[in-house]
């Protein structure tokens, strides 16, 4: 076997790098030999930043060059047009422009009594809409906090979209029963309960190697489920790895500024698959999400939660503890991802023995206390099954138990309503 090649760092021409090479091997002091590639080294970056800046420079020169030639033909062509205009003896009408527009414009009076003749006609089965008796308007809902309006009060913030910031979540709470995902364990006999809770806390994992966004790990593990839930093949054991870095790596594509590469999947994976086959499984996942991936994520909607209750960093990372330990278990895949969020905040909520459901919530949320109540139960049985359910899978409790997420994992739970023996889901009003 051929051994590697030294990777040498080329400066000058080639020739005089390598006389000087050859004469430096041949000292026998290693400290002189090492303080001399060290002085040219330090000579190779000064020329580079040298050559930099006369290339640079070249190139303003070049684009002045150009602008001013530029300037002088457009000025010969204007000239040579005015003389032709002035041959003709004749002057040519100005065109009009927008400021003389507006100024017309402006001494314009519309009578608004008038502009209802100007709307077009609605013309249904022989009757117009405008001769038809007037239709009530329907009632809205009642806001349940009228004094309070958090968009309004980030209208200064720009990066906050307060305009839009309520319009955008009711959006994302519509588009929520397009990407329902049902429990395919059933279907698919080799991804078990405990199988995918393992895999989760790998993707996990991988998140906080990458130090990935929190929503490029929800968004990936929506994406598996959607992918494993809808395809029609047995997902075999060896593809969890190649499904789960797919998933991460369309994920991280939507949601980082600067997403990991491919090579650090194959390195973290130990080269379990391929590029090409991370490729194809990439092509593969996209065409049967459908290519949407604006999916509802229940981190947007407990941050979402968490920002109009103004609460502290405390108690969202508490909320974040319990979202995040509902993601491994697979019978909470069909619950709401807003309802999933809002019962999350309210058991930290309790937890933390703060304010509970308030009308501020029941506005920004939608639901009441009495639709969030039974699985806020629910996640709480399944935080005091954990430890029984998945006794070695502990990557997200020591995650919240450092002190970089406030030691929230060692908050106590609310008491138990239901055996350690019962069952982990959601609601039977839930599943169906």
């Amino acid at each position: 076997m051929a051994a590697p090649r030294k990777r040498v760092i080329a400066f000058g021409p080639p020739s005089l790098m390598t006389r000087i090479i050859n004469l430096l091997r041949r000292l026998r002091c290693r400290c002189l030999r090492r303080h001399i590639f060290s002085l040219l080294f330090s000579t190779q970056v000064i020329w580079m930043m040298l050559r930099g800046r006369d290339a640079a420079n070249a190139d303003n020169v070049a684009a002045g060059q150009e602008k001013n030639v530029r300037n002088r033909i457009k000025r010969q062509i204007t000239q040579s047009l005015a003389n032709h205009d002035s041959d003709k003896g004749e002057p040519k009408a100005k065109r009009a422009s927008f400021s003389d527009v507006m100024h017309v414009m402006s001494n314009i009076r519309v009578d608004t009594s008038k502009s209802a003749a100007l709307q077009p006609k609605k013309v249904i089965n022989g009757v117009s809409i405008s001769e038809r008796e007037p239709q009530k308007a329907l009632p809205a809902s009642p806001d349940p906090c009228l004094g309070f309006d958090l968009d309004k009060e980030n209208a200064a913030d720009l990066l906050s979209f307060s305009e839009y910031a309520f319009d955008i979540f009711q959006y994302h709470k519509a588009r929520e029963n397009m990407f329902r995902v049902s429990d395919y364990t059933s279907r698919q006999r080799n991804v078990t309960k405990e199988a995918r809770a393992a895999f989760l806390a790998w993707m996990v994992k991988i998140q906080r190697n990458f130090e990935l966004n929190y929503e490029t790990l929800y968004l990936a593990v929506k994406l598996l489920d959607t992918y494993i839930g809808n395809i029609k093949e047995i997902v075999r054991c060896q593809e969890f790895q190649l499904i789960g870095s797919s998933a991460i790596f369309i994920a991280a594509k939507y949601e980082e500024r600067r997403p990991p590469l491919i090579a650090d999947f194959l390195y973290f994976c130990d080269h379990q698959f391929t590029r090409d086959q991370l490729c194809a499984m990439e092509r593969k996942m996209l065409e049967i999400v459908g290519f949407d991936l604006g999916m509802p994520l229940s981190y947007r909607f407990l941050r979402r939660y968490a920002n109009v209750s103004k609460v502290d960093m405390v108690t969202l990372a508490l909320a974040l503890f319990i979202l995040e330990t509902s993601l491994m278990f697979i019978e909470f895949v069909v619950v709401p991802e807003s309802l999933m969020a809002a019962a999350a905040f309210l058991l930290a909520l309790r937890m933390k023995k703060m304010e509970d459901w308030t009308p501020v919530l029941k506005k920004y949320s939608g639901y009441k206390v009495e639709d969030v109540e039974p699985l806020m139960w629910a996640l709480n049985h399944m935080m005091h099954s954990r430890a029984t359910l998945y006794p070695k899978l502990h990557i997200i409790f020591r995650k919240y138990s450092d002190e970089m997420f406030l030691e929230v994992a060692k908050i106590p739970l609310l008491p138990n309503r239901k055996s350690i023996t019962e069952p982990v889901g959601p609601p039977e009003v839930l599943q169906e």
